[in-house]
């Protein structure tokens, strides 16, 4: 299952973790938060389907707007914001090991590549064994997108990207040239699910540097 999330994808660039507070705080669209005190356990639900179930001490990345919780593993789904309490602490590293990479021919992101020639299933399989033409040619994907395949687009781009390295991710992007290097770092900026300059100052250093480099 999959939702559109690039509305909100936009506003991460800005934000910023604050204190811990008696509730969800309402200041920031998107922050790290726990289950309150005296909560062990919350399910998070999309249409009265549970997504997962997040416990005491478990972080969350949360986005006020939609209520959206999200875990490590890249499972999401609505939690009450009463339920949660903002904890600053920085962003967990997204594993995205639950995250659902095939998609069915209906999906439109699928046509778009379809259109290509290419099998979008296939080329994110190449992508997840490291296959950086595979990457490549997804990236030069967001030419061609439009209408819900253009929010498709960075949910899966973000997704795919976690699963490389540092090493991996930097080395690629040296590869490219000008224009696409600048085209593929301002898509790491703004697909990212939180605040995108943190989060790749922990896990992605060399990376952010190539970032920092196109600006």
């Amino acid at each position: 299952m999959k939702i559109f999330l690039t509305s909100i994808l936009i506003l991460t660039s800005a934000v910023t973790f604050g204190q811990v507070t008696s509730s969800a705080d309402t200041s920031s669209n998107v922050f790290i938060a726990m289950l309150k005190p005296g909560l062990d356990s919350v399910k998070a639900t999309i249409n009265d389907s549970t997504m997962f179930v997040a416990t005491k001490g478990q972080l969350i990345l949360y986005w006020n707007n939609p209520h959206t919780a999200f875990i490590a593993d890249g499972r999401f789904g609505y939690i009450p914001p009463e339920q949660l309490v903002r904890v600053n602490k920085p962003c967990f590293k997204f594993t995205f090991s639950k995250h659902k990479f095939t998609c069915d021919k209906d999906y439109e992101l699928y046509q778009v590549a379809e259109r290509t020639g290419a099998d979008l299933n296939s080329l994110v399989k190449r992508i997840q064994s490291k296959d950086t033409k595979a990457l490549l040619q997804f990236f030069r994907l967001r030419e061609l997108v439009d209408g819900a395949s253009a929010e498709e687009f960075p949910e899966d781009f973000w997704a795919l990207i976690n699963l490389w390295t540092d090493k991996e991710l930097s080395s690629f992007i040296s590869t490219l040239g000008n224009s696409e290097k600048k085209a593929f770092c301002d898509l790491l900026i703004e697909s990212s699910y939180c605040n995108p300059y943190e989060y790749y100052k922990l896990y992605y250093p060399l990376t952010l540097q190539k970032i920092s480099l196109t600006k």
